[in-house]
């Protein structure tokens, strides 16, 4: 490859990369928003209007479901303990880890598509009898908000995404 051709290359690579995100369908990138939005109030340790109207700031606000949700299920709770902002959803529940493998490369997919910008890290299952993917954590460097998304199991197996 000759000089010419590599200038060429290192050019057009950020052209590329902003058309592969336009890529996202429209309800993709609905569900980005939703989740910028959910990762901002942990960030900011604060709970927006778009996420609880009217919620006076505290120290401790209960655990309640956000109106803006990422989830097709009611298993979603944002909550503010010591001063600090989390979210958890359980976004899907089977008997068998296949099904519940499959829903979380989806949401993995997801994630990866609105967080590219974020550093990505892999660690073991916490559970070990399950034989089922690491967990996946997407760190934002700057203000070390968390995004984890792993399997866990109690009567059945569920996919898990928390946000702290």
């Amino acid at each position: 490859m000759n000089l010419k051709h590599l200038l060429l290359f290192v050019i057009l690579l950020p052209v590329y990369k902003v058309e592969a995100q336009k890529q996202i369908s429209i309800s993709d990138s609905l569900w980005c928003d939703h989740l910028n939005e959910i990762i901002k109030c942990a960030s900011i340790d604060i709970i927006t209007d778009r996420i609880a109207k009217d919620l006076p700031d505290s120290d401790f606000i209960a655990p309640r479901r956000p109106e803006l949700r990422l989830l097709s299920s009611n298993n979603e709770i944002i909550k503010k303990e010591y001063g600090k902002v989390s979210y958890e959803g359980y976004l899907y529940a089977d008997q068998t880890p296949a099904e519940v493998e499959k829903h979380f490369g989806e949401l993995y997919k997801k994630l990866k598509v609105c967080l590219y910008l974020w550093e990505e890290a892999k660690l073991k299952n916490g559970d070990q009898s399950l034989t089922v993917p690491d967990d996946y954590f997407f760190t934002n460097s700057e203000d070390e908000t968390t995004v984890r998304l792993d399997i866990i199991k109690d009567k059945t197996y569920h996919v898990r995404l928390r946000i702290f």
